[in-house]
C-alpha cells in the first residue's frame, strides 16, 4: 500500500510517497510537522456525502499539496489556479466549502470572496494568506482565515470547524470526513 507523507518545515511543504506505513496524524514539536494522512471515511458511506472543497490559489505547488492533504483526509477537492476559473467551478459544481488564497494576479481573493458571497452566501469560505494584516472589509467576507505559515493540521482543523459552524447558513449537516454527525 502506498501512502502519502506531507512534511511541513518552516512554512514550506514537502511531499513524498512511502510504502507500508500505518496511517495516522502525527504533529511534531518545533517547526517540523509530519502528517501521515489516513484514508477517507469508512463505514456506511451511502448515508453521508463527502464534502467537496474548492481550492483556489495561483501557486501550483501549494495548491497540489493542499489538494493531496484534503483528499487524504477524505474530502473531494476541485482546484483552480486563478479567481475567474475558481468562480466558474463555484458556479457549476456543488461546493461545500472554499479555501481561497488572498494574493493572486488578475482577481484577488477579496474580489472572489465578494462575488461568491453575492451568489451563494451560504457557502463557507476560508481565506488563506501569507499576509498578517488583511483588509478588514475582506476579512468580514470570509468565515475563517489561515496564515500560509500554519501547517496542514491547522488547515484540517479549521476547515472541519468551518464546515460544522454552518448551522443555519445552508451547510448544516455537512461534517468533515471521519467526524460524527
Amino acid at each position: 500500500m502506498l501512502g502519502l507523507r506531507i512534511v511541513w518545515f518552516a512554512g514550506i511543504f514537502g511531499c513524498y510517497t512511502f510504502a507500508n506505513a500505518a496511517p495516522k496524524l502525527t504533529p511534531r514539536a518545533g517547526k517540523l510537522s509530519t502528517i501521515t494522512a489516513a484514508p477517507g471515511p469508512t463505514g456506511d458511506e451511502g448515508s453521508v456525502s463527502t464534502p467537496t472543497i474548492l481550492c483556489i490559489d495561483d501557486e501550483a505547488l501549494g495548491l497540489q499539496i493542499r489538494k493531496a492533504v484534503l483528499e487524504r483526509a477524505g474530502y473531494q477537492v476541485l482546484t483552480a489556479v486563478d479567481g475567474p476559473t475558481g468562480l466558474n467551478l463555484f458556479r457549476s459544481h456543488p461546493i461545500d466549502g472554499v479555501v481561497l488564497d488572498y494574493y493572486m494576479p488578475e482577481m484577488d481573493g477579496g474580489a472572489v470572496a465578494e462575488t461568491m458571497r453575492r451568489e451563494r452566501p451560504d457557502i463557507p469560505i476560508m481565506l488563506l494568506s501569507a499576509y498578517i494584516n488583511l483588509p478588514a472589509e475582506v476579512v468580514t467576507l470570509v468565515d475563517v482565515t489561515l496564515l500560509k505559515g500554519e501547517g496542514p493540521v491547522e488547515l484540517l482543523d479549521k476547515l472541519q470547524s468551518m464546515l460544522r459552524a454552518g448551522d443555519g447558513s445552508g451547510t448544516a449537516g455537512v461534517h468533515g470526513p471521519g467526524s460524527a454527525a
